[in-house]
């Protein structure tokens, strides 16, 4: 079986070609042409009749093949025609290069940015007399333990005005339940929500009759010691920066004190920490 379809002549006015079903003018405003301009012979009105091969009973219009119609005939220049621009574009760009999408400088392919180190610090003067500072530092958590580093709820950690003048900077400490000073039986503990690098802790003596040495202590997730500071002997209001800096991130948790036979009120200040996120 033959199927049989009549294709109008096309129309172009200005930049925008259509094909009609209608009639198309012959002249004015509409700026209508010919079939014979269209390179598809006859005039305007003509009805061309395309002829379809055999129905493919599979198909709505049997094999594409046979169609008759040369799109080469048609008097346009698609290359005249830019997708995603105006007329007169090259159309070599109308697919667009994934390397010209503007996504933040990271070329297709490159891994993801690697994590960069990040500093932060929480120092007690930031904050009022008493105040639970257990979670108001930035991706930390703080506690007060026992001589074996484990938490005592009981103990918060606060910012405690040292009312002996012994504060290594400003009014105020880390303190245990509003009590102004670490030993070996209130410790600091410090844990990071993310592995640190480096880890500091201003430290002061606080015996008014003698000196104390201060200690800090850094951990891997297992608990196991990675490394320790230990201060000089400091007199009252004396004071030291403990520091700890690894090679790469691994400190899971930081412990801060006084060591049995070393003093009973250091004084404990203006903690710093680097990050890896």
């Amino acid at each position: 079986m033959r199927t049989a379809f009549a294709l109008r002549t096309a129309c172009v006015t200005g930049l925008t070609l259509a094909l009609s079903l209608g009639g198309c003018p012959t002249d004015g405003a509409g700026g209508g042409i010919n079939g014979e301009a269209l390179g598809l012979g006859g005039t305007i009105g003509d009805v061309i009749t395309t002829t379809f091969g055999d129905a493919d009973p599979n198909g709505l219009f049997g094999d594409p093949n046979d169609i008759n119609f040369d799109p080469n005939d048609l008097p346009f220049d698609p290359n005249e025609f830019d997708i995603f621009g105006a007329p007169g574009g090259s159309g070599e760009d109308a697919i667009q290069d994934p390397n010209l999408v503007d996504n933040g400088g990271i070329e297709p392919g490159d891994p993801t940015p690697p994590p960069s180190e990040q500093e932060f610090s929480l120092a007690p003067d930031d904050h009022p007399d008493g105040t639970d500072l257990t979670d108001l530092g930035e991706h930390i958590t703080l506690s007060t333990t026992l001589s074996d580093n484990e938490p005592v709820e009981l103990f918060f950690v606060s910012a405690s005005d040292d009312n002996q003048g012994l504060a290594p900077s400003g009014d105020r400490v880390f303190g245990h339940a509003n009590v102004p000073y670490f030993n070996d039986n209130r410790r600091l503990r410090v844990d990071f929500d993310s592995p640190a690098r480096i880890v500091s802790i201003e430290f002061a003596g606080g015996t008014l009759n003698g000196t104390e040495i201060g200690r800090l202590q850094a951990f891997d997730h297992t608990g196991t010691l990675l490394a320790e500071y230990v201060t000089a002997p400091l007199g009252p209001g004396e004071t030291e920066r403990m520091q700890i800096e690894r090679p790469q991130a691994d400190i899971d948790y930081m412990m801060a004190y006084v060591a049995d036979g070393d003093g009973n009120f250091g004084r404990m200040d203006d903690l710093r920490y680097t990050l890896i996120r």
